[in-house]
């Protein structure tokens, strides 16, 4: 499977002008397209994401995971935050997914995915594989605890040579990963996968630990009393430490 890019200066969001061209153009699987500025870029359950104009990664990548059932399309966030992460190891050391599918450096967000599908019959016809990464941008507004590759390691990127690594480290594990091994290296690199930490749902804050991510991404938490408790995104919170500016 080979990448081929293409590079706009602005779009509203790249999975959105993804979608437009696969739809008038047959583009290959593995396609990536990037921009350097979105007006309107969205995170997880439409929420914003914002970022510097020129100084980070805005992208989308097209898989055709036909061969997905849709009852397991979770299972495609797990192959992508893998693939992200295992790229980044090159550059950092401490890198981990939180659930479901944020990169953290330690106890802060370097990324986020958002992964929305084309379905045609009850089948996933087209993936588009939206993600920003925190690249050069040293000053941040609005989000509680973000960090960018520069601020952890004072060194400046080009930025497309980083998108090159993790583009291939997606497709990587897209294409020739298992399901066992995807899913046990997933709970290998989640965000605090051992021990006890603070969480917070509708009832209020309390402390559990993490037993299991089921294959349809639900997240269950061992409270203190044992309690097994499940959750899908959005259900749940973890509750994290302010971070030092």
């Amino acid at each position: 499977m080979a990448e081929m890019m293409l590079h706009i200066k602005e779009t509203t969001s790249t999975n959105d002008e993804l979608n437009r061209l696969a739809r008038i153009v047959d583009l290959p699987e593995g396609f990536c397209l990037w921009s350097d500025f979105q007006t309107a870029g969205r995170g997880q359950q439409n929420n914003v994401w914002v970022s510097e104009a020129g100084r980070n990664i805005l992208a989308s990548v097209l898989l055709r995971p036909q061969h997905i059932a849709i009852q397991n399309q979770f299972l495609i966030s797990q192959m992508v935050s893998v693939g992200m992460k295992l790229a980044l190891d090159k550059y950092v050391e401490g890198i981990r997914i939180k659930w479901p599918n944020d990169i953290y450096w330690h106890d802060r967000k370097l990324g986020g995915v958002l992964i929305e599908h084309a379905l045609q019959g009850g089948h996933l016809l087209r993936s588009f594989i939206g993600f920003g990464l925190n690249i050069n941008q040293m000053e941040f507004s609005g989000a509680p605890n973000p960090v960018s590759l520069r601020q952890i390691t004072g060194q400046h990127y080009d930025r497309l040579p980083v998108l090159h690594e993790v583009v291939a480290g997606i497709l990587r594990v897209y294409g020739h990963w298992d399901e066992e091994q995807v899913r046990a290296e997933y709970m290998r690199i989640l965000y605090r996968n051992v021990g006890y930490f603070a969480y917070e749902d509708a009832t209020g804050r309390f402390e559990a630990r993490i037993v299991a991510v089921e294959p349809d991404g639900r997240l269950l938490l061992a409270d203190r009393s044992g309690r097994v408790r499940g959750y899908y995104m959005k259900e749940v919170s973890a509750v994290l430490p302010v971070a030092k500016r």
